[in-house]
This record gives C-alpha cells, sequence and structure tokens, in this order.
C-alpha cells in the first residue's frame, strides 16, 4: 500500500503576472494545483484593459479585465475600477485562479486592485 503524499507548494507573497503565465505554459497541472483555492498578490505592467468572453462558461457573457505583463495573465476586474487604469503602468491585485485555456491565457477572478503607479 503506497502511502506517499504530493508535497504542498507554498504560494508566495507576491508574485510577478509574467511568472505566473510561464508556470502555467511550463507545467498547467502543477501550477494549477499551486494556486487554485488560493488568494494571491500579483504585480506587473498593465498591457491593456478591455473585455473578454466568459471562455470558462457561457459565451454570451463579456467581463471587464486587465491585461498584465501581455496577453498572457488576465485579471477579471469591476467596471469601476477598469476605468481607472492606463496601459503602462504597474498594477498590484489581489487575485484568485479561475481557469487556464492551454495557449497562454491565464484567468483570475475575482480580482481587486491594491495599487498603481
Amino acid at each position: 500500500k503506497r502511502t506517499d503524499t504530493v508535497a504542498s507548494v507554498p504560494t508566495p507573497a507576491l508574485v510577478r503576472a509574467k511568472d505566473i503565465v510561464d508556470e502555467f505554459k511550463d507545467n498547467s497541472l502543477a501550477a494549477s494545483s499551486k494556486y487554485t483555492g488560493k488568494l494571491i498578490t500579483v504585480t506587473g505592467d498593465i498591457d491593456h484593459v478591455d473585455y473578454t468572453m466568459n471562455v470558462w462558461g457561457n459565451y454570451a457573457e463579456q467581463f471587464p479585465y486587465v491585461g498584465i505583463n501581455g496577453h498572457g495573465f488576465k485579471c477579471i476586474i469591476s467596471e469601476e475600477e477598469s476605468a481607472s487604469l492606463t496601459a503602462g503602468s504597474e498594477v498590484t491585485v489581489s487575485a484568485e485562479f479561475l481557469y487556464y485555456d492551454g495557449s497562454g491565457g491565464v484567468y483570475f477572478k475575482p480580482c481587486s486592485i491594491v495599487s498603481t503607479s
């Protein structure tokens, strides 16, 4: 009888958005396990603010999001928060992992803005 257990991977206090996207590209199973159910703080440069289709559910729904460090990290935010963001600024968000699309897009929801500069 096997008694092996999977070692718990600690979640860092502050993570760069690019590092998360790279983790999912390298091994999406390990990254999903590491981030599922955890609230993390993520930082990076705002690439764009836009709407995304609900690719994890009803495609007719759309949500505002901030793209951080390119199109890989997508943080679903409120309409109010999206109106105050500017591409090129650095942002720090509090976020919970939602979905990986298998082609480099990592979605986090809910997200809230911690700070911008």
